[in-house]
């Protein structure tokens, strides 16, 4: 064929509000592909009352039809993305269908080629709600390339990611290793676009990897745009809108132990105190964790875990003694504490408490009211103040006593 001509078109799509905008961008290659004409004049948004404005109206890095030169988008250039044009012709009512634009190519045969005719873009703006308008893509390729009888494989972009969801404050590796060159032709650069113009840099990752990294910082949707380029001088491209989500951010206390057990002892007992920081979030966030000793409302430090980076899922781990010798008889309450962290989802173990009760030694041969019955009073302060509790056999973290 020595000519291809490209129609855009809107069909009577049921259920579709009206819309006044439409941004088409193809790509091709102008060495095999050179366009000749463009005619938009059965356009039937001019089918309205309202004066037909042309935004973008561009061929091979020229401005299209006698429009002025700064029509043309930075983007638009010979053998990338060679046209580009928008519309604008006030709302059309439901059910208008028909042609918008008619684009003519002229064919190189004089030396074998291959070109890709892709619409790398297609972005209906609509004149009010946000419903989208369904979009179908038609992308092709010409080649007068012989291919065995069979028809030749045209290059392919292709990519996915992980984790899947996409995490803001993750990092998101993209693999573009699925993709293919056309036939014949090898892939020479991998040219990554991430979408996130007020996001790290880079926005963009240009390179000859298949590979590439990027870190979210807030959840939304981002259109990740993968464009390869092989051997034979061929550019395509794919675009995934890819959803980025909030994740938890949780740093809590757990595994709380005191050894020997901390329930009606004597002083003079050693014991050791352990507990787990564990970062139950999906971000890496740095944390630390206090211990305190209190007893008749006095806090005194105990020991310190100092703050460090923890990866999601990861845990550290605090251990302590404390010595009870000389200490009086009494109820002292061990509490852990971890900073409220920014954003944090859930803050009820950020604090746990434990207790350990010092009980007086019994004289010899006298009854306890401890081994009977479960009951002990201590006398606190020198006003005679009586504090009188249950001995709980099996204690549960922050229960009170």
């Amino acid at each position: 064929m020595n000519q291809i001509t490209i129609e855009l078109a809107l069909n009577n799509t049921p259920d579709v509000p009206p819309f006044n905008n439409v941004q088409v961008l193809l790509s091709y290659d102008s060495r095999v592909l050179t366009a000749a004409s463009l005619d938009y004049s059965t356009n039937v948004f001019t089918q309205t009352s309202f004066t037909q404005v042309l935004v973008r109206d561009c061929l091979d890095g020229h401005a299209a039809n006698n429009g002025s030169p700064g029509l043309c988008g930075g983007d638009d250039g010979p053998g990338y993305v060679s046209f580009a044009e928008s519309i604008l012709g006030g709302a059309t009512p439901d059910g208008t269908q028909g042609n918008i634009f008619f684009l003519t190519f002229n064919v190189n045969t004089a030396t074998p080629g291959f070109s890709q005719i892709q619409i790398s873009r297609a972005a209906p703006t609509l004149a009010y709600g946000n419903q989208p308008i369904p979009v179908t893509l038609m992308d092709g390729y010409y080649t007068s390339l012989s291919c065995g009888g069979q028809a030749c494989q045209p290059a392919v972009a292709k990519f996915t990611w992980a984790p899947q969801p996409a995490k803001q404050g993750q990092i998101t590796v993209f693999y573009g290793n699925a993709s293919l060159a056309s036939t014949g032709a090898s892939i020479t650069d991998y040219y990554w676009t991430f979408g996130d113009t007020s996001g790290t840099t880079p926005y963009y990752d240009g390179h000859t990897n298949s590979t590439a990294i990027y870190l979210y910082k807030i959840a939304g949707n981002y259109s990740v745009t993968l464009t390869i380029t092989d051997s034979g001088g061929v550019k395509v491209s794919s675009v995934i809108l890819v959803n980025v989500i909030n994740v938890e951010v949780d740093m809590g206390i757990e595994n709380l132990d005191v050894e020997p057990s901390p329930i009606g002892l004597h002083s003079g007992v050693v014991f050791t105190i352990t507990a787990v920081l564990h970062n139950l979030g999906g971000l890496s966030e740095e944390s630390n964790m206090t211990l305190t000793l209190t007893v008749a409302g006095l806090a005194q430090p105990l020991a310190f875990l100092p703050s460090a980076l923890m990866k999601p899922y990861g845990t550290r781990t605090l251990t302590a003694t404390w010595d009870s010798t000389g200490k009086i008889p009494n109820v002292y309450r061990l509490d852990f504490y971890t900073p409220i962290l920014k954003n944090e989802t859930r803050i009820d173990n950020n604090h746990k408490s434990y207790w350990i009760q010092l009980i007086p030694f019994q004289p010899a041969g006298s009854l306890s009211l401890l081994s009977v019955a479960g009951i002990s009073v201590l006398v606190v302060g020198a006003g005679g103040f009586g504090v009188s509790f249950l001995r709980k056999r099996n204690n549960n973290v922050d229960d009170s006593l």
